[in-house]
């Protein structure tokens, strides 16, 4: 709740941006989605790769979260 004081603490952007509250980044986090081997080529794990490759996921996921957003390598498969 917000009361007026000069309080500080470490949120999300879309958190901050929800209670009208100021925001300063401080760092960034990328996340890493694991799939085994031998479940890459099944249609749902290919549909969610294309998913997360989209033009359209990308800009669905600015508008609603602020602050997060997509990588060019996202939702591409990476085999050691």
């Amino acid at each position: 709740m917000v009361q007026g004081r000069a309080d500080v603490g470490l949120s999300l952007e879309a958190v901050a941006r929800m209670f009208n509250l100021d925001f300063i980044p401080v760092g960034e986090e990328i996340y890493d989605f694991v799939v085994r081997k031998d479940r890459i080529n099944k249609p749902s794990v290919r549909a969610f790769l294309e998913t997360l490759k989209s033009p359209e996921f990308s800009e669905a996921l600015s508008r609603a979260l602020p602050g997060y957003r997509t990588l060019p390598e996202s939702g591409k498969a990476i085999y050691p």
